[in-house]
Order: structure tokens, then C-alpha cells, then sequence
């Protein structure tokens, strides 16, 4: 979190109503939590022989138990007495079978009069619970929260009037307010409705922005030639394509004609036949003269898709090699575990052109490639 946008829309995970305690038995061990829960016992143990002490005490839901341990601070007896109710975060521990919090941070609530003031404090009636981290728990991420919202100017409202009317959105000045401190479960709600839409809409207007940007600018046109090694490839294949294959096919030979860069996602289930269409529009771009590299977010991938292509291609994968096919091209692998000769190797064909598929990892987007 470094900007007081990112600190608004750092939403809250649930939230805590007052007088409603956090389920201790859904706590997972290893987990950094953030409960909301009474104190049953406070007690300090001696350890026989030394001056330590260790402080245990007991906090419960009303239906289990949970240890808090603190090692050589008695002092917290006196705070941590029997009918304290507070917000305790750490990570969940084991210790014989029983789970446990050791040196957790929290925050109690004020006893007496001032009780309903704090609570105000803590977001009114519902106490907010963030993702948080050990050194950053989530009530003091509601404190930073509190503190810009208290100094945040309003914010100019950019959807229009209508669209607020028709979902009952509220504006986004108070939407951030309701989502970090609502005043029911319901206007909560609505405010995260509103955020999300809010989300939902700036990735579309950028996606729309994108694709102008990306048909303003020019390119070279990709189309596929009759006599070239993806019509070779096509002979090859023991099996027809689907309606669907074709279809798709269609669509992306207009793109690759273009003198425009494409821009498609290309969406089906596994084993639908996606890599095949892939493959044949890569072919189609080594065939007028290009590149084409196949980014795989794992080197498992890029060499199960390295793989692949040479069983697919067959001698069209093997040219300058004996029983290549002369209309054949070279694909390389490329990955953060090439061997630096063999890198070298697969820079240089890729650079001189030789190389008209590249399959690799992130490597890919090196500099030197």
C-alpha cells in the first residue's frame, strides 16, 4: 500500500457487529488472523528456577477457547481481565493439541461510558477486519483508513446520475466511506457493488482504449500463401478440422491479412484444439517472411509445447538437417535453464532470422532477445 487510492481500496475482508464473537473453531493453524472475542481467564506461570513467567490467557467465542501466551510480561494481567472483550491478531499456533496465539497483538474495547464512543471509533457498529499481516494488523489498517477518509475532499462523481438511480448505487465518495465504515450490512453491501462496478468499468474503458491504439497502428500483413510450409503442414495433419476450428481459422486469417496488429483471445476448453490453431498462425507468419514465439508461463509448458510442434511438424521442423523438408523452418526452446552456450546458439538464430518459432518462458522478454 503506497497511496491513499491504494489504502481506500484495500477493502475489508468481513466484518465484526458489535457483540457478535469471531468463530474460533474455523481457525486454521499457520493462518494470520485478526478474532474478535471476551476474555475468560488471565494467569501467570512461574517457570520454576528462572525469573521468567509466562502470562496465559484464555479467550472465547462462547463455544470454544483460544490461548493467548505472552512471555515475560506479566504487566498484561491487569489489562487482560476476566469480561474484556478486544480484537487479538497473530498467527494460529499448536501447543499440545490446543491452538494458540503467542505475543499477539490487540486492541481492547473500553469498559463504562465511553464504550459506545469506541466502537464509533472502530467503524461504528461493524468493526472491519482487513487482509492484514503480522507487522500490520487489521485494526491499524483501520486506523490509516479512518485518518485519510477523515481528510479526503470529495471526490467528483463521474458516473452518470441515471446509472447511480437505476442500481441505487451510492456516489463513490460515500461508497468509500460505507465500504470502510458502513452503517448497516446492507449499505456495505451496495458500496462494494459500487466499487466492483467501478473496477469492472475502468478495465473495460481500457481494453476499448487498448484495442483503438492497436488498430491505429500499422503492420505487416500476415496472409497465408498457397504453396508455403503451413500448407504443407495441413497435409500432414491426420484429421480434419471442427466447424468451430474453422470458423476461428476464418476470423484469424482476416486479422493476419491486415495491415493492422491483432488482437484476440482465443478461448475453449481443454483438448478443444486451440495449439493446433496457434501453431497454423504462427506457420502462416513464417511463411510471409516473419517471426512467431509462443510465450508458456512454466518451462514444464514450453517444453511439452516444444515437443509437441516437432511431433506436429515432423521433417517441416528439421530444415537445414538431412530429411528435412525444404520448405522447412527451425524452432528453438528458450528458457531461464538453457545452458549458456546453447542460449547463445538460440540468440543468434533468432537474430538472423533462422529461427521461425521460438517456444520459451519469461526469458522471452529479455532484453537480449
Amino acid at each position: 500500500l503506497k497511496t491513499i487510492s491504494d489504502l481506500l481500496r484495500h477493502y475489508p475482508r468481513r466484518y465484526v457487529i458489535r457483540g457478535e464473537l469471531t468463530d474460533i473453531e474455523s481457525l486454521i493453524e499457520g493462518e494470520e488472523v485478526t478474532i474478535f472475542a471476551k476474555v475468560e481467564s488471565s494467569k501467570v506461570k512461574r517457570i520454576p528456577g528462572r525469573k521468567s513467567a509466562i502470562l496465559e490467557t484464555v479467550v472465547t467465542d462462547g463455544r470454544a477457547k483460544l490461548t493467548l501466551t505472552f512471555f515475560n510480561q506479566a504487566w498484561r494481567e491487569k489489562e487482560l481481565r476476566p469480561g474484556r472483550q478486544g480484537l487479538f491478531a497473530g498467527k494460529v499456533g499448536l501447543f499440545k493439541g490446543k491452538r494458540q496465539l503467542a505475543h499477539p497483538d490487540y486492541l481492547l474495547i473500553p469498559e463504562g461510558d465511553d464504550v459506545d464512543q469506541a466502537i464509533g471509533d472502530f467503524a461504528g457498529k461493524f468493526l472491519p477486519v482487513y487482509p492484514a499481516t503480522a507487522k500490520m494488523p487489521s485494526w491499524k489498517i483501520a486506523k490509516c483508513v479512518r485518518l485519510a477518509l477523515d481528510a479526503l475532499d470529495e471526490i467528483t462523481e463521474y458516473l452518470p446520475e441515471e446509472l447511480l438511480s437505476e442500481f441505487n448505487y451510492p456516489k463513490i465518495s460515500e461508497a468509500f466511506r460505507q465500504v470502510h465504515q458502513p452503517d448497516s450490512a446492507e449499505s456495505a453491501e451496495l458500496a462494494r457493488q459500487r466499487l466492483t462496478f467501478d473496477e469492472a468499468l475502468l478495465m473495460q474503458l481500457f481494453l476499448v482504449l487498448r484495442r483503438y491504439e492497436v488498430r491505429a497502428a500499422k503492420t505487416t500483413s500476415r496472409a497465408p500463401i498457397k504453396d508455403g510450409v503451413l500448407a504443407a503442414f495441413d497435409k500432414r495433419l491426420p484429421f480434419e478440422l471442427t466447424a468451430g476450428q474453422n470458423q476461428v481459422w476464418s476470423e484469424i486469417v482476416k486479422d493476419l491479412s491486415s495491415d493492422h496488429p491483432m488482437y484476440r483471445l482465443l478461448q475453449g476448453d481443454v483438448g478443444s484444439g486451440k495449439t493446433i490453431i496457434a501453431l497454423r498462425a504462427m506457420l502462416s507468419v513464417v511463411d510471409s517472411g516473419g517471426q512467431a514465439a509462443l510465450l508458456a508461463p512454466t518451462e514444464v509448458l514450453a517444453q511439452q509445447h516444444y515437443r509437441n510442434f516437432l511431433s506436429l511438424l515432423g521433417e517441416l521442423a528439421e530444415e537445414g538437417m538431412i530429411g528435412g523438408d525444404e520448405r522447412g523452418i527451425q524452432i528453438r526452446l528458450l528458457t531461464g535453464s538453457t545452458a549458456q552456450a546453447q542460449r547463445r546458439e538460440v540468440l543468434a538464430a533468432i537474430s538472423s532470422g533462422q529461427a521461425g518459432i521460438t517456444i520459451g518462458t519469461h526469458a522471452l522478454l529479455g532484453e537480449s532477445v
